[in-house]
């Protein structure tokens, strides 16, 4: 013990720390002992402390670091280190010491001569900004490599240390993306593309760039700029800026030809990508995928993955690519066949990502249309967990958001719906999550509401209420076309529960068209069932073609889904046989078809669609005159909403068959 750190534990300044470390009793003692010397003598004290650090990162010459001893540290450190670290290829033990040890060596470097040692700080900053980024510390990330990134911005850097300058030019990049700073994203994305040797060099930087400008909603922009890449990755791509044109219909047509070709037997057995520039294009492609979800293009690009996976291969990106082709583009009868194959492939590729992905597309997308909706539910509830286990956040998110809207979609109890909906809320709110994924599913907790304590009169069937900001909702509809199909069919879904169908015509002819804009996904289901409703009753009042029309489209649409053999349509069929008779005036056929419909109401899942369908039949009756069995399906339907937990409506129901049965008396 030296003499001074005697004096000092001698007048309780100072405690001992183990066998050889000491420090001050209080944070105020050290700042003021701290301030009270030199800038030059604080540099000094921080180098040297930073030097005797470092020399315990490093094993002395008398121990033997071979693969045994690398199980542990050597016993000198076990002081230092309160579980075991890991050994980098460098010699570093790679934890939290390791930044201490940087922070202190940082704060005196000016006073640095040795190159050497200059030059291994160099390295121990980029391994400590390394560190700090695989815990999400992006602000302590970007303090280590700004020590660094001046030095090895200029072009005599560049020229004798080119690797080096590469990969941490790159790395602060992908730093300020994540932290939003775009122009520090972009200026170093252009040194990067000013000094890269080649398109190999340069393809992080491109996607950064591509990343940050879409972030910033210039889509079109990172559209050219992606353009340019698979250009110069030897994959044409000149459809990404054509429009609707004859080009995007070959395309097309070049894409269908190709699935009908190809087996699932030979889309498993295809091997794995190995030709470097073409993954690296099929990687762009799936960052397009994304980037124009719910346009025209979306089709196109999905098609494009799936040719450069027939032509050069598969990697973990053209498999999602091809599922998401077959789930949004494919008829149902070819969907099972190409997600079978997926389904081989995501076993050979066996990735943690691609396993989180499968689930988010089986559950989303494919199982929808081919099992019962809630086999979907389970599939994405294990989307949900695989991806916030390891990290995938924002898949996760899309996970937990279709587990929340599929759920009302099965007709699973209201109760249970809004404890899933309460427990993601939470969960987004934990992971700071604002994006579409989140407001996307405040719809439906809003309908869950008010379906339970819906308002009086015609406010019943107004989607309002304390679960979600209308103005914000409507604004981040404008923006977000996810947001604008989710709001457009939860407000039509409760203006038909409650009868209000004028008001439902009125969604209608406002509302995206969610087939389109939501390829694949189960709501374009349940959106075409609610158009249909509301739009054979319109027909019916008005007698507009217009509306009649619209019912004879979703008519068919629904007839084509269930003779392709979608499970989760067939109990709709008898309903909308007896409306569409009563469009063409044939109420004898119609009281035929409404008898199947009590039949089939008798039991299964989806409750609120037997609910809806005893109701509109119980309508038929009493327009009839038949008010004794009126009363007994409006009985039924009642009994329906309640057991699915919608009070609201069921509140509704029991006062209207009061007074039919007051009229009966």
């Amino acid at each position: 013990m030296s003499g001074a750190v005697a004096i000092a534990k001698g007048m309780g300044l100072v405690e001992q720390v183990g066998d050889f470390g000491y420090r001050f009793i209080h944070d105020s003692l050290w700042k003021a002992f701290y301030t009270m010397l030199p800038q030059l003598s604080r540099n000094k004290l921080h180098l040297e402390i930073g030097r005797v650090m470092k020399a315990k990162l490093r094993p002395s010459k008398g121990d033997c670091i071979n693969e045994d001893s690398k199980q542990g540290p050597p016993q000198h450190i076990t002081i230092i280190h309160s579980s075991v670290p890991e050994m980098d290829n460098n010699g570093f033990f790679v934890d939290r010491y390791l930044c201490s040890t940087v922070d202190q060596l940082n704060r005196g470097k000016d006073l640095m001569n040795d190159v050497g040692e200059i030059v291994e700080l160099l390295m121990m900053n980029i391994k400590a900004a390394e560190l700090s980024a695989s815990d999400c510390s992006w602000k302590s990330a970007l303090q280590y490599l700004e020590q660094i990134t001046p030095m090895l911005r200029s072009d005599t850097h560049w020229a004798c240390r080119y690797e080096l300058c590469l990969v941490v030019n790159t790395m602060y990049a992908e730093i300020n993306l994540s932290l939003c700073n775009f122009e520090a994203t972009k200026s170093t994305v252009e040194i990067i593309l000013r000094n890269g040797k080649s398109i190999d060099d340069t393809y992080d930087a491109y996607l950064l760039y591509m990343r940050s400008i879409n972030s910033q909603k210039r889509t079109s922009d990172a559209l050219s700029i992606a353009l340019g890449v698979l250009n110069k990755l030897g994959v044409e791509a000149d459809w990404l800026h054509q429009g609707e044109s004859v080009e995007k219909d070959k395309f097309r047509a070049k894409t269908q030809k190709l699935v009908k070709k190809i087996s699932s037997k030979r889309l498993a057995a295809l091997p794995l990508i190995s030709d470097e520039r073409k993954l690296k294009a099929i990687k762009i492609f799936y960052w397009l995928l994304i980037a124009v979800y719910g346009t025209d293009l979306h089709e196109l690009v999905s098609g494009k993955i799936f040719q450069l996976s027939i032509e050069y291969g598969l990697c973990e990106e053209s498999v999602n690519g091809i599922l998401t082709y077959a789930s949004g583009y494919l008829p149902d009868k070819n969907k099972n066949e190409i997600s079978r194959a997926a389904g081989f492939l995501h076993e050979q590729l066996n990735t943690e990502k691609l396993k989180h992905d499968y689930c988010l597309i089986l559950g989303g997308y494919l199982q929808c249309w081919s099992d019962p909706l809630r086999d979907s539910l389970a599939t994405l509830l294990d989307g949900l967990t695989v991806g916030n286990k390891n990290g995938f956040i924002d898949n996760a998110a899309i996970c937990g958001s279709l587990l929340c809207s599929y759920s009302i979609f099965s007709g699973e109890r209201l109760e249970v719906v809004e404890e899933t909906m309460r427990s993601f809320a939470k969960w987004s709110k934990e992971e700071r999550l604002y994006g579409s994924s989140r407001l996307g599913f405040l719809p439906f907790l809003q309908l869950v509401k008010c379906l339970q304590h819906g308002g009086k009169g015609p406010q019943a069937s107004l989607l309002i209420g304390s679960e979600m900001d209308t103005e914000e909702m409507n604004a981040a509809a404008v923006k977000s076309p996810m947001v604008d199909c989710s709001l457009a069919l939860c407000k039509v879904e409760l203006a038909c529960i409650f009868g209000d169908y004028a008001h439902a015509g009125e969604i209608l002819l406002e509302a995206p068209d969610i087939l389109k804009v939501r390829p694949g996904h189960f709501s374009g289901c349940r959106f075409t069932f609610y158009n249909f409703l509301a739009s054979a009753e319109l027909a019916r009042k008005t007698k507009s073609s217009v509306w009649s029309k619209r019912a004879e489209v979703a008519r068919k649409q629904i007839q084509d889904w269930i003779k392709d053999g979608n499970v989760n349509c067939d109990h709709l069929w008898p309903l909308v046989q007896a409306e569409h008779a009563l469009i063409k005036g044939k109420k004898s056929s119609a009281r035929k078809y409404f008898d199947h419909v009590i039949e089939a109401a008798e039991s299964g899942p989806f409750l609120q669609d037997r609910a809806i369908s005893m109701e509109r039949t119980a309508d038929f009756f009493h327009s009839e005159g038949d008010t004794i069995l009126a009363v007994s399906c409006y009985t039924k339907s009642r009994d329906l909403f309640e057991e699915w937990g919608a009070s609201a409506k069921q509140k509704r129901l029991t006062h209207k068959i009061l007074i039919l049965n007051r009229l009966l008396t």
